[in-house]
């Protein structure tokens, strides 16, 4: 201890001084810079975000990814589901439609109330539209991988409903119903169900 506090040799106690500064200086430099690089390599390569990951489910987005195309009717292929087949009086039909890219390439859907409709008839009748009393939306874009699949449920409180809503609050009577689902045209097949 004496010996460090105190430093003996041939030369003046003020070179060894200096030299411990000096190691000191370089030691504090080599660890600053080793934690710097440390932070670097544990933050990673940064993911653009219009982009979703590989096997994630796309998110919408406001602004269409340069370069991506628009899907268009040819390549979507629909499918409509309902939560049962019979309902109880007061019971709400939920309906899922599940829109597929069959294209080989991502692309991008609108789907506003406008390109993703549901719509419920009796008989020749029309009975129900899931846009029509919708007020006017902002477009929702949504990217869809090759291959892949997008899924949104909607839901019939049972009210009848006509195109610019001029009327509210018929109620649907009892019997059997039938449904489609079409996004930007490209139509599910018709499924059928009974409200009691």
């Amino acid at each position: 201890m004496s010996t460090l506090l105190r430093p003996t040799g041939s030369l003046p106690p003020r070179v060894y001084w200096r030299r411990r500064l000096v190691v000191l200086v370089v030691l504090v430099a080599v660890v600053a810079l080793a934690v710097v690089v440390v932070q670097k390599i544990g933050d990673g390569p940064s993911t653009p975000k219009d982009k979703p990951a590989a096997g994630a489910t796309s998110s919408p987005s406001e602004t269409p990814s340069a370069g991506v195309p628009i899907c268009t009717k040819d390549v979507l292929a629909t499918k409509l589901e309902a939560n049962g087949s019979e309902f109880a009086a007061g019971a709400e039909p939920a309906f899922t439609v599940t829109m597929t890219n069959t294209s080989k390439v991502p692309c991008l859907v609108d789907v506003s109330h406008e390109t993703r409709v549901v719509t419920v008839t009796s008989g020749p009748a029309r009975v129900w539209g899931s846009g029509d009393c919708v007020k006017s939306s902002k477009p929702k874009t949504l990217l869809v991988g090759a291959g892949k699949s997008e899924a949104s449920t909607l839901t019939w409180d049972r009210t009848r409903s006509e195109e610019g809503c001029p009327r509210t609050g018929v109620v649907a009577k009892a019997g059997t119903y039938k449904a489609t689902a079409t996004v930007l045209g490209a139509a599910s097949k018709e499924i059928s169900f009974v409200l009691k």
